[in-house]
């Protein structure tokens, strides 16, 4: 399914790193994401929720994506959401369907934004760094867990760059990821926090990876992988991305995953 518009532009960005390799400036051009409206995606039902999994990111507009979780919501379809930036990681909490939003995969900064929508946000969380990561992610967790508890979300994949991943969730660690053939969660709301045990040696752009991450652990969610092995298959796909100037790297494949290598956790969060 694609939609061709004449008089548009394709999307652009250009970024402007550091000596490291961080994204310190960037620009983009993303105004053809609106033509991807809520009458659009209306007429394409049967395609968008016959799927496992949808996955939007922050680009496309607030009605649109709302229209997109009512949707998923109403017809059990898992609905995955990248926040893209602060600004717009907090367009699905802002709609009423809030609670069809399955997965999303908010950055510290963008967890801040989100955190703010709540009727008693907490303060913000601060920067976490390789020698803060184990006095911090409790902190994190803690915060995710009464965001994911206000808005009945189903999973929250804060990435934490080289200290990892905290995943929040509904029910147990343990319990399989949500998916189309089954959407229930458990009771209370677990945490867990796993630290990159393998980190790129050769950092030369930090810029994809977190999209590489989410493409990783998608891609694991739809093999039925638990949750420590889906995180892995994210993690995986984050170090390829951050060892090249490409945002998504060439080699990132099927092959180039060890999809049976499971992410070693510390158990953070049991409700």
């Amino acid at each position: 399914m694609v939609l061709v518009e004449s008089v548009g532009r394709t999307a652009t960005y250009t970024a402007l790193l550091d000596s490291g390799g961080d994204c310190r400036f960037g620009v983009g051009d993303m105004g053809v994401h609106g033509a991807v409206t809520p009458r659009y995606v209306r007429e394409k039902m049967g395609e968008v929720v016959g799927g496992s999994l949808v996955v939007s990111d922050g680009n496309l507009s607030e009605e649109t994506i709302h229209t997109l979780l009512e949707m998923c919501s109403q017809n059990k379809t898992p609905f995955f959401y990248e926040p893209t930036d602060v600004r717009k990681a907090v367009k699905p909490l802002l709609s009423p369907h809030h609670s069809g939003m399955t997965y999303c995969s908010p950055n510290l900064n963008e967890l801040n934004s989100m955190l703010s929508t709540l009727p008693d946000p907490p303060a913000p969380l601060l920067p976490i760094n390789l020698s803060t990561a184990a006095a911090q992610v409790q902190n994190i967790a803690t915060a995710t867990s009464t965001l994911l508890a206000h808005y009945q979300l189903g999973v929250v994949l804060v990435t934490l760059s080289e200290c990892g991943v905290v995943l929040v969730r509904r029910g147990s660690h343990t319990s399989p990821l949500p998916t189309k053939d089954n959407m229930e969660y458990g009771a209370g709301i677990s945490a867990v926090w796993y630290p990159c045990t393998s980190p790129c040696t050769s950092v030369i752009s930090v810029s994809g990876a977190g999209d590489c991450l989410s493409a990783g652990f998608i891609s694991g969610v739809l093999r039925g992988l638990d949750q420590a092995a889906a995180v892995s298959a994210g993690l995986q796909a984050a170090k390829l991305s951050c060892g090249v100037s490409a945002a998504v790297p060439d080699l990132l494949g099927e092959g180039s995953i060890d999809w049976g290598h499971r992410a070693e956790g510390q158990v953070l969060v049991v409700a």
